[in-house]
């Protein structure tokens, strides 16, 4: 594959992996993203000397070699942090994951009905969301944890998620790997009072974009190129075969195509119908005045399920690094999701006297006056909606795109998959073998 002419459109983690790797291999390698800086949707915004993520972001693997990649990214120059999550419910915060203390937290009526639930857990085949966490946990954990987030954050009846989500998002921030009687889950619940938490990679300076910052600097050094903020205008299909990619700017020649961009955007381009749909969100970036008495202060980031509450998830960039905030001030990264029909979307300002009124009501802020400057941020095509017809949908484009002989696609927006870094990471390496092994 040597000095074949490669087109990596996305700079996602993906992207820049996999342009890491086949440059090594001696490829041209050119990557065209849209935004004006590389990391996607693991970028990181700077205002004056407060750093924030889009949400909570940080690495961490079981395989050892990932993270071996992800240190030599960053150049050693990382902390080692403890995930300390939580869930906001009913006026108080539990620690997420579950723990034994956590449930003894509950209402006793709450407790009750959660141990009848895990005493008779009937399994049954799981068409969608709310029967895959039924299943699992009974139905009042349900109610309680998992269904008024979920129908919030997709603005849909859960109903009508696909079970795929469950296992998915569930999994990555779960209860207990598995549950199948009241046993299982007491045993766990004594062992998460004594197990360490596992430690997870985050950058030291500069939030979790230095993982992509420093990639891309690696790529020009060996002569990879970009167009950054480049929306692609054209791709000229001959022989099954992705000849050309165009941009406003540019006509790129292409022996390959390797998209880590939203799948839906390729399928545009190429004029193939879909249904497949990406969620949205805005983030309000808030610099805050720092509040001792702040009850998040102990979590990094935190859910929250309540449909009267308009925020989604809140982070704190201070736990993730002393270094992502001036001193004396404090920081919360909050999260709405949002489609692209929504009136907020269009003017996230909207939204800001009522964010502000809910970081009251949770405690995160005292008063207006703790305020010290906001900053809303868009980010299109987040999280893929997995509906109940997704699958069959995205196996119906899969089929017509597989027909385009030198295209690859790769990543969490291309594969429309919901995923990891780490996942991405692996992925890019993967895709980065697979071409290097075409003849």
């Amino acid at each position: 594959m040597k000095n074949k002419k490669i087109i990596i459109v996305g700079a996602g983690i993906t992207g820049l992996v996999a342009s890491y790797e086949l440059l090594k291999e001696g490829c041209q390698v050119t990557i065209i993203e849209k935004e004006t800086d590389v990391g996607g949707l693991a970028r990181s915004f700077q205002y004056d000397s407060t750093t924030f993520d889009i949400g909570p972001h940080r690495f961490f693997s079981d395989k050892e070699t990932i993270n071996n990649y992800i240190k030599n990214t960053l150049n050693n120059d990382f902390v080692n942090i403890s995930r300390l999550s939580a869930v906001f419910f009913n006026g108080k915060y539990y620690k997420w994951p579950l723990n034994l203390l956590s449930i003894f937290k509950m209402s006793f009526k709450n407790i009750i009905c959660i141990i009848f639930d895990l005493l008779f857990l009937k399994t049954k085949k799981a068409d969608n969301y709310q029967e895959y966490v039924e299943n699992k946990y009974g139905k009042t954990l349900y109610e309680i944890f998992f269904k008024g987030y979920t129908e919030k954050f997709f603005a849909v009846d859960a109903q009508h998620i696909h079970a795929m989500w469950a296992q998915e998002s569930i999994n990555r921030v779960l209860i207990v790997k598995k549950t199948s009687n009241i046993l299982g889950l007491f045993k766990y619940f004594l062992k998460s009072n004594f197990v360490r938490e596992k430690n997870f990679i985050y950058p030291k300076i500069g939030g979790i974009q230095t993982f992509s910052k420093n990639l891309k600097e690696k790529i020009i050094e060996l002569g990879g190129k970009f167009e950054l903020n480049a929306e692609i205008k054209e791709a000229t299909i001959t022989n099954n075969s992705i000849l050309f990619i165009k941009t406003k700017e540019t006509i790129y020649e292409s022996d390959i195509v390797v998209w880590t961009a939203p799948i839906t955007s390729l399928c545009k381009l190429l004029d193939i119908p879909t249904n497949l749909k990406y969620r949205n969100l805005i983030i309000f970036n808030c610099i805050i005045k720092f509040n001792k008495k702040c009850t998040t202060n102990n979590y990094q980031w935190c859910y929250f399920g309540d449909k009267n509450i308009t925020l989604n998830r809140t982070s704190k960039p201070l736990l993730f690094s002393k270094y992502n905030i001036g001193s004396g001030y404090d920081s919360v990264c909050v999260e709405v999701s949002c489609s692209p029909h929504d009136s907020f979307w269009h003017n996230p300002n909207e939204l800001k006297d009522k964010i502000i009124s809910e970081l009251i009501q949770i405690n995160i802020i005292s008063s207006n006056s703790d305020i010290i400057k906001i900053y809303p941020e868009k980010i299109e095509n987040v999280y893929p909606v997995y509906t109940l017809e997704f699958e069959n949908d995205l196996t119906q484009v899969k089929n017509k795109l597989s027909k385009i002989n030198n295209l690859y696609l790769a990543g969490r927006s291309g594969l429309f998959w919901y995923n990891n870094m780490d996942d991405s990471i692996e992925n890019g390496i993967a895709i980065s073998r697979i071409i290097n092994e075409t003849k």
